[in-house]
């Protein structure tokens, strides 16, 4: 059966961060090998990361991407000649709400609004760690007005408090229900997008893209955010760096990102056309 499902995948779908890059946030020969192999195969390949478009850039340029890149999780979706596809936003008064509610559980904020990034603290967690991996600063705003918050694609609460981080996600979507999706991208990081801003919904505007089944599709992740598209997508795996509730999500798991875990992956289906 495994055979039988990874034979008839025709696009791949990836995550990024612990996922295509190492901790270092590189593209290894290895997997920018494999990502060759599938292309001569006729099988496409993809991204999709919670990361904004413009932060992507760099690992588009090292994959050269030719396939739809989507950012917030699927909230912002750019063709590979720049134009926008899918734009997700927010209303200023839900983005206002939201900031308030992490404020008062202890979390700093970040605001996405398209290729802006918005901080309220320099000098709070995770700032400079976030500013290497998506390759530009942020804009320092004394507080998040309604300039800040117009647009926004995106919301993150970020603590070091694991546990709390998790309670969070629980509030949020207990308390926003239908109008939010909150997930965690990393067990410090509580993406907060449109509701329709996820990795499955990703999944389903790929095959609809392309003109093929979401059961021609393969994905692959490590972290919260990427359970949703394992569980439409045909085929998933989940790297070995994944926390366990995200293996046990997908149909497969691969070995870590510090071991090319990707690139064996991508080997599996690659496999199935021998």
């Amino acid at each position: 059966m495994t055979h039988e499902l990874l034979s008839g995948i025709k696009l791949v779908l990836s995550d990024v961060d612990g996922t295509l890059v190492t901790p270092t946030k590189e593209v290894t020969p290895e997997a920018m090998a494999a990502i060759d192999a599938l292309r001569a195969e006729g099988i496409l390949f993809a991204l999709a990361s919670s990361r904004p478009v413009r932060g992507m850039q760099k690992v588009r340029d090292a994959v050269q991407l030719d396939t739809p890149v989507s950012g917030f999780n699927g909230g912002r979706i750019v063709s590979p000649e720049g134009d926008v596809l899918e734009n997700l936003r927010f209303p200023e008064t839900t983005a206002a709400e939201v900031v308030a509610l992490l404020a008062e559980m202890g979390l700093s904020a970040w605001v996405f609004s398209g290729d802006d990034w918005f901080i309220d603290n320099p000098d709070g967690p995770r700032v400079g760690n976030e500013t290497r991996s998506i390759g530009y600063d942020p804009l320092i705003v004394p507080a998040f007005d309604a300039e800040a918050l117009a647009g926004t694609n995106k919301i993150v609460g970020i603590s070091m408090d694991y546990p709390l981080v998790e309670r969070a996600e629980a509030e949020i979507n207990a308390r926003f229900g239908t109008r939010l999706s909150a997930t965690r991208s990393q067990p410090f990081y509580l993406d907060i997008t449109h509701y329709d801003a996820n990795k499955g919904q990703v999944v389903r505007r790929l095959a609809q893209h392309y003109g093929i089944g979401t059961h021609e599709i393969a994905t692959i992740g490590d972290s919260d955010n990427d359970v949703m598209m394992f569980r439409v997508s045909g085929y998933s795996f989940a790297m070995g760096n994944g926390a366990d509730a995200v293996k046990t999500e997908a149909k497969d798991v691969t070995l870590s990102n510090k071991e090319n875990g990707f690139a064996a992956a991508m080997q599996r289906i690659l496999d199935t056309r021998r």
